[in-house]
């Protein structure tokens, strides 16, 4: 009898080992562009939970006439100069997930704290708002320091640190813990920002330094945000030294700006800031 059965066609084993190429190049990829998509987002939620955080701030100061002093877990984390932790959502009226980055771990939260609301401090009337601020805006020294990676000092001497914000990246290298306790700190560079000193480093993102911080110096924050201001930042002298000071305050450093290029993105700060002159 005649065999009527065909042989079907199959795929050799080169044409096998070309497609398992091709799957394993599109997955590398594929891995690659949602691991981008997810850090972008991470980054993405860091800075909008960052800016609702200093508008609470500024909300609360215009009230208060001060800041709130940090939630500290621990009593040495209150160094007599200043106060470091997280930030006190629950006097603030947050949700705890928005005293967090993008990446779940809490924002550390530093403040001068001659620049801390105390609990004898006065109630003032909601109209007089210079009063409200005298004390704010009578402190001349602050002990926060403000340096580049390479320890150069990055915040002017003469510039009075009001707050901090760090977020700790990907890793969470150094954030604190709900238990008051820090994560392991990952890199050398991030040291200073999680042993509790004065000292804050910033710098741009790179695989040795994953950390965002943002800060202000007082009269820029009250500035800015506040919608007053101390009066001693604006430069003596003729409309030609305020235009210079008006285009320092444009280069905002690294204060909350959401990059530590030193560069202010928000045009409608830039706005504001010229407002003020």
């Amino acid at each position: 009898m005649r065999n009527n059965k065909r042989t079907l066609p199959g795929f050799t084993l080169v044409e096998l080992a070309v497609v398992i190429a091709i799957l394993g190049v599109l997955s590398y990829f594929g891995v690659g562009m949602a691991k981008t998509m997810h850090q972008n987002t991470a980054r993405k939620i860091t800075e909008q939970r960052r800016s609702a955080i200093v508008k609470v701030l500024a909300g609360y100061l215009r009230k208060e006439g001060l800041l709130p002093a940090p939630y500290t877990f621990k009593k040495e984390s209150d160094t007599g100069g200043f106060s470091i932790g997280i930030v006190p959502f629950e006097e603030l009226h947050m949700d705890e997930s928005m005293v967090k980055d993008g990446y779940g771990n809490y924002f550390t939260y530093a403040v001068d704290n001659m620049l801390v609301v105390k609990k004898n401090v006065k109630d003032f009337d909601d109209k007089d708002i210079s009063q409200r601020l005298s004390s704010f805006c009578e402190h001349r020294v602050s002990p926060i320091v403000i340096k580049d990676i390479n320890k150069n000092m990055k915040a002017k001497k003469s510039d009075v640190i009001a707050l901090v914000l760090v977020s700790h990246g990907p890793d969470g290298s150094g954030a604190f813990l709900a238990s008051g306790e820090r994560r392991p700190v990952i890199n050398d560079l991030e040291q200073d920002n999680c042993d509790n000193s004065s000292v804050f480093v910033s710098g741009k993102p790179s695989p040795r330094f994953t950390h965002s911080v943002w800060w202000a110096s007082r009269d820029n924050f009250v500035s800015i945000y506040v919608g007053s201001h101390c009066g001693n930042y604006i430069t003596d002298g003729d409309s030609e030294g305020n235009s210079k000071k008006t285009e320092e305050l444009m280069g905002v450093i690294d204060f909350f700006g959401g990059s530590n290029n030193g560069e202010e993105k928000d045009s409608s700060f830039k706005q504001k800031i010229s407002k003020e002159f």
